[in-house]
């Protein structure tokens, strides 16, 4: 079983289907992201490649560099009587991994904060 081979066997329909699924589920991603590190999150509408791991990974490039590092986020829905898993990932530039690691810091500073104030109160 070639994966080329498969990946290349899917309709548009298919495809035009998975990216919209990709987008709800992307959207639900940096939605709860956005929550999380109380930041307002948008994006673009993603483009969607339906390719094997090792071509995708090849070609990828951030501002004409090559891909270093990338966030996966592992997810499992039902869809209907099936479970679907897969991952998701987002390949992210050094300026943008520098701001999402500044968010999560933030955060983590606000948190231990709040609990510090909880702690005063309980005692």
């Amino acid at each position: 079983d070639d994966p080329e081979a498969r990946a290349g066997t899917l309709g548009e329909t298919a495809r035009e289907v998975l990216g919209e699924v990709g987008n709800i589920l992307l959207n639900a991603c940096l939605g709860r992201l956005g929550n999380l590190l109380r930041v307002p999150v948008s994006f673009s509408v993603p483009e969607t490649s339906v390719e094997t791991v090792g071509h995708l990974v090849e070609g990828l490039r951030v501002h004409q560099h090559p891909v270093e590092l990338a966030l996966v986020i592992a997810t499992r829905f039902r869809l209907r009587q099936e479970t679907v898993t897969g991952r998701l990932v987002f390949v992210l530039g050094v300026d943008s991994i520098a701001e999402l690691v500044k968010a999560i810091e933030l955060m983590e500073h606000d948190l231990q904060e709040q609990l510090a104030r909880e702690r005063e109160r309980t005692e």
